[in-house]
């Protein structure tokens, strides 16, 4: 960017650039400090790296293909894998962290809200591309019990 302002940048965006640009800043951004805090609790549950701790009942294990929920979007992420001895075996064990953010409350909540505006539940698949559970079988369990509610 050299010697250019910033506000020189953003006076020659129109309004869509600048909204396209600040929306994948959000989720960069997001990404990072979600990154951050699951690396920052490995530590915190296993130990520190390379310091093998015989007391502990967990330990890492690697990485492994994951996801979290920004908004309606799902968002594919390597998380770090750790596992949790049991008098039996290992088990995998969930970070606080990542299980936080698999809460998919917006997204059931945006999915919700299409259904009343008149979006056929086969459709949904549309609007909320490249996320799991957003079949027409999914909205419609998704219905049945928010309709209990």
């Amino acid at each position: 960017m050299g010697n250019i302002a910033k506000t020189e940048i953003i006076e020659k965006l129109n309004s869509q650039e600048f909204c396209e640009g600040m929306t994948i800043f959000l989720r960069d951004m997001v990404r990072t400090m979600f990154m951050e805090v699951m690396l920052d609790e490995v530590p915190a549950v296993c130990g520190d790296r390379y310091k093998h701790n015989s007391q502990s009942e967990y330990r890492r294990a690697g990485s492994a293909p994951g996801q979290y929920f920004f908004g309606t979007e799902e968002v594919k992420i390597q998380r770090p894998r750790v596992r949790k001895k049991t008098a039996a075996k290992e088990a995998e064990a969930v970070l606080n962290s990542y299980r936080t953010a698999q809460n998919r409350d917006e997204l059931n909540c945006a999915m919700m809200r299409a259904l009343v505006a008149g979006v056929p539940s086969r459709e949904q698949k549309r609007l909320y591309k490249d996320v799991r559970g957003s079949s027409k079988s999914t909205v419609s369990k998704l219905w049945a019990i928010e309709g209990k509610k």
